[in-house]
Order: C-alpha cells, then sequence, then structure tokens
C-alpha cells in the first residue's frame, strides 16, 4: 500500500495542477484503498476541496463467502480545487421513488411536510443520493462489454461527466482502460484526452467509438509525452528552505538591495525572518506557481492567514494599520 501511494502521489499532484479552477476530480477505487487515498487527496487538493464519497452499490449476485459480508461496492472520491464548481443538477435527476409520488397524489391524506420543510417535487426528479444503486456491474450491459478486468460501465461515468462538465468541455482520464470515459464524454458532446501505458487501450478505444457511436472522426495516439506550451510555469516549483532561497533573491534582484524590504510592512528583516506565503491561497484556488508565491515577515504572514493579498491589504487600510 505504501509503494502505491507513493505512486499515486505525483499524478494526484499533476491532476490538480491541470484541473481547471470549475473542474472536479472524481476518484474511483475500491475499498480497501479509499480511506488511504481521501488522506493522500486531503493533503493534495485540501481537506475544505473535498465534497462528497459516492458509494457505487451494484445489485448484490451470489456470493461465495461465507466468513463476511460480500463486498458489492466501490468508492468514489469528488474534489474540487475551487469554491466555484460545475454542477448540473438538472443534467441527472433521476425517477422519484414510487412511495414520494404517491405521497404527492394523496396530499390531502399525507403529510407534504418532512423535517420543517415542504415537500416539492421536481419535474425532471431528483438528485441521486451519494448511493448509487441504480447502475449495474458491466456485465450486465452485454453491447459495452468488452471483458476487460477492470471496466465499469458506461452509465455511471456518464452521469459523472453529464454533473461536472459542459459541452465542449475537455474530459481526461489518466487512467483509460477500456476507455469507457472517453465513449461516455463523446457521447455527451465533451472534447476528452485518454492517457493509458497499454497499447491495447488504445484498440479497444477505437474499436468502442467505432462500434458504439458509429464515430468516424480522427484520433491522435502519441507515443511520447507531448512538449508542454503552458504560457505561464505550471510546473511544480521547489518548495521549503530552496524556494525561500531562490525568491529571496529574486526580491534582491527587483529591488536592487542586499536586504529586500517586506511585501507587506516594508520592513527589511532579512532572508532569516521571511515566510513563503501564496498570494492567492491555495484553499481559495490559488495554484502552487511562481507567480502566485512570495515572502512576507513572519507577522505578516500570521496577520494574513488565509486571505488573498488584495483583501489583506483592504482590511489593513480600513483599520489604518500599517
Amino acid at each position: 500500500m505504501g509503494s502505491y501511494l507513493a505512486w499515486m502521489s505525483p499524478r494526484l499532484i499533476e491532476m490538480r495542477r491541470v484541473l481547471t479552477q470549475r473542474g472536479t476530480l472524481y476518484l474511483h477505487c475500491d475499498p480497501t484503498t479509499s480511506h488511504y487515498l481521501k488522506t493522500l487527496a486531503d493533503a493534495i487538493f485540501g481537506s475544505s476541496c473535498y465534497r462528497n464519497e459516492l458509494v457505487w452499490a451494484y445489485p448484490a449476485s451470489p456470493s461465495a463467502s461465507k466468513r463476511n459480508f460480500p463486498s458489492k461496492h466501490d468508492v468514489i472520491l469528488r474534489y474540487s480545487v475551487s469554491g466555484d464548481w460545475v454542477f448540473n443538477a438538472d443534467a441527472v435527476r433521476v425517477p422519484y421513488a414510487e412511495s414520494s409520488l404517491e405521497r404527492v397524489r394523496y396530499a390531502a391524506n399525507a403529510s407534504t411536510v418532512m423535517a420543517g420543510r415542504s415537500i416539492e417535487l421536481q419535474e425532471g426528479g431528483k438528485l441521486p443520493p451519494s448511493v448509487w444503486s441504480d447502475i449495474q456491474q458491466t456485465y450486465r450491459y452485454r453491447a459495452e462489454n468488452t471483458r476487460y478486468p477492470t471496466q465499469k460501465p458506461t452509465l455511471l461515468y456518464e452521469r459523472m461527466i453529464a454533473a461536472s462538465s459542459n459541452a465542449g468541455d475537455v474530459v481526461l482520464d489518466p487512467f483509460a482502460g477500456c476507455a469507457t470515459t472517453c465513449v461516455a464524454a463523446q457521447r455527451l458532446g465533451r472534447r476528452w484526452i485518454g492517457i493509458d501505458v497499454e497499447s491495447e487501450a488504445v484498440r479497444l478505444c477505437r474499436m468502442r467509438l467505432v462500434n458504439e457511436l458509429g464515430f468516424d472522426g480522427r484520433t491522435e495516439e502519441l507515443t511520447e509525452p507531448p512538449d508542454r506550451d503552458d504560457d505561464r510555469q505550471l510546473e511544480l516549483i521547489p518548495r521549503n528552505q530552496r524556494l525561500r532561497l531562490e525568491l529571496w533573491q529574486r526580491m534582491q534582484t527587483e529591488a536592487e538591495a542586499e536586504t529586500p524590504p517586506c511585501e507587506g510592512c516594508g520592513r527589511a528583516p532579512g532572508m532569516d525572518y521571511m515566510e513563503v506565503d501564496h498570494i492567492i491561497p491555495r484553499s481559495r484556488g490559488g495554484e502552487h506557481t511562481w507567480d502566485n508565491v512570495q515572502l512576507l515577515c513572519g507577522p505578516c504572514n500570521r496577520s494574513k492567514g488565509n486571505k488573498t493579498m488584495a483583501q489583506w491589504r483592504r482590511d489593513r487600510a480600513s483599520t489604518g494599520s500599517r
């Protein structure tokens, strides 16, 4: 498990890096790893960016287990990178239970209030709860079953993609496998990128797009990672002492001074008293990139706390603080 988490860490870091500010990560795993991956994702995305633990509970088939309850569910962890994420509730509504419909049909004889709130049924149905038990395992959907060992039903991924993206958005699956995400994205009018180390994944992707969707467009297979064309320095920047030293050297160059001043108070206490700060905190959607880090003296850094630099300066100005 330690090796697996060490392998997943840089991949989750890269997923966070390329996710848009309104994007969502769905991390599909099984119950043996979900609690470890949640701790890891909390550290990388921030616990404030955790949105849901979804449980895909597929209908139980006979089990040979006699000493344990049969395991019939997967876990899907959902994270955003900011407080403004896409969520299309109307795109993923499901039918109400018959009991709810009966309550409305015979409202004169049944309460229309629950937990102090009136019950109002939406025309398109209800939002699925965090336990999804209405989607069966892949082998039940014979038309799409490729017998790939970890294949998931397209309906499952269509729900996630429809909820958290809009037409024309890009959907990335860095573990594409038999291309279920790619097929679901294509079906919903999204652009998509699938990544996998197995050549079989490329063959299955093309086969499924043609057979299931009649797709006759061009797909491009890359055997080498493409060159980056970022217009900003999005690569991971060094941390801790090395990062502080490099920022200090930049400040010296810009200020043309051996001991440059703090960006907050203007005092020049020296590098040993300076701390790395995110101009826009990561919890507010700020990225760990060169244009979002600075050095502040210790008192200023603690005073700024979780505020953006602009907000902190406004607050200081309103109170007359220096």
